[in-house]
């Protein structure tokens, strides 16, 4: 919500805190070319559409706070947090939390927060532009520039869409290879930048760990188990959910847990402390059964619920 400490210069009390669910991040400001406008109207969207996000508005310094609250709807406070003037190491630690980083810049220069987002590994949303495209294309889903309803269309698409946004965030890497040296020394406080990036990832170094298994609206102990151990396990380390379908699962949004297609997982497992697969009867698991089939996950905590399975798991380990 909107830190009120800021309305009164100081932005202390908000330091290192972040939304508890899913959030966006945008570092913009107040002039027409920011679109700005248009981001809040596009939020207003997702609002109206029920999406679970939050925004979190990095603005440069506190006039700029005035002049948006001179305008501001009050119904956007709930979900939107304005921060001015924070530190190099709490912006990093923003972009690098969040789902996604939004530049809904419709017409200035060079792009930093874009470039930022591509270095950090976080997938960006962006105008359509020439340049924008020059900065990113592998990591970056573009929206029709001045268009709110194409901004709010892209930002729902980086929540529902978990084989787009794993491609977004691994575009990353190629996107990073191609636009470094043109920016190595180039970036405004480029030394600042990198000094707060090691810094906030020495932080922010918490385990990560990998978990499939059904999730509601499924309706089976086994899916209620699988979500009371994620959001338990989501507390201390980063999660990242393995899904075989294309619905979301019925699971709390927070900035420690990740959706991806578990088509993936194989070739993510290295990141992983651990990888836990949990295994019913229903026809629903064949997703996790033809997982281990495969044999390309290495040793994968299984937890086998049904009594009945242990007969199809010897099966599997004969033949390994």
């Amino acid at each position: 919500a909107l830190n009120q400490d800021y309305l009164r210069g100081s932005n202390q009390a908000s330091q290192d805190l972040v939304p508890s669910r899913a959030f966006a991040v945008a570092v913009t400001g107040v002039h027409k070319s920011k679109g700005l406008k248009h981001l809040l109207a596009a939020y207003q969207e997702l609002r109206k559409r029920q999406v679970e996000l939050d925004l979190v508005v990095v603005l440069p310094e506190q006039w700029t706070l005035e002049h948006v609250m001179d305008e501001w709807d009050p119904t956007l406070s709930a979900n939107v947090d304005l921060r001015v003037e924070v530190s190099e190491v709490e912006k990093v630690s923003l972009q690098t939390l969040a789902k996604f980083v939004v530049h809904p810049s419709v017409g200035e220069g060079f792009g930093i927060p874009m470039a930022e987002a591509i270095a950090l590994g976080t997938p960006v949303v962006a105008a359509e532009n020439p340049l924008n495209r020059e900065i990113g294309s592998k990591s970056v889903c573009f929206f029709e520039s001045g268009s709110p309803e194409s901004l709010a269309a892209a930002m729902e698409s980086m929540l529902t869409d978990a084989e787009k946004y794993e491609s977004l965030r691994e575009g990353s890497q190629a996107d990073w290879a191609l636009l470094k040296p043109k920016v190595s020394g180039h970036f405004p406080a480029a030394e600042v930048f990198e000094a707060a990036l090691g810094r906030a990832r020495s932080r922010m170094a918490v385990k990560r760990y990998a978990v499939s298994g059904p999730l509601p609206p499924q309706v089976c102990g086994i899916a209620d188990y699988t979500r009371d151990l994620v959001e338990a396990m989501s507390r201390d380390a980063t999660v990242d959910v393995f899904v075989d379908s294309d619905g979301a699962p019925d699971l709390l949004e927070h900035k420690q847990i990740g959706f991806r297609p578990l088509s993936s997982l194989a070739r993510q497992q290295e990141q992983y402390e651990s990888i836990s697969i949990q295994l019913g009867g229903a026809p629903w698991f064949s997703g996790q059964f033809e997982v281990l089939a495969s044999r390309k996950i290495d040793s994968p905590w299984t937890t086998i619920h049904d009594y009945s399975m242990t007969l199809g798991m010897w099966d599997l380990w004969r033949t390994r």
